[in-house]
C-alpha cells in the first residue's frame, strides 16, 4: 500500500492485510452504511471504531 490512509476500498480485513496496509489497520466503514456496501468502506486505524463508537464499525 503505497497511497496511504483511506486510499483503497475494503471488503473485510483480509482486504487490507492484502493490499500490504499497516498492521494495525482494518476495513472500517461508517455504522449508518453497514457492511455491505462495499465501495464506502476503507482500510483504517483499528482504533476507528473505538474512538467513534456508534459511528465507525470494524468490517472483520
Amino acid at each position: 500500500m503505497t497511497e496511504g490512509y483511506c486510499t483503497y476500498a475494503c471488503i473485510n480485513n483480509q482486504g487490507c492485510t492484502d493490499l500490504e496496509a499497516p498492521s494495525h489497520w482494518t476495513c472500517n466503514i461508517l455504522a449508518f452504511a453497514g457492511c455491505e456496501d462495499v465501495p464506502s468502506k476503507w482500510c483504517g486505524s483499528q482504533s476507528e471504531p473505538t474512538d467513534f463508537p456508534g459511528v465507525i464499525v470494524e468490517c472483520p
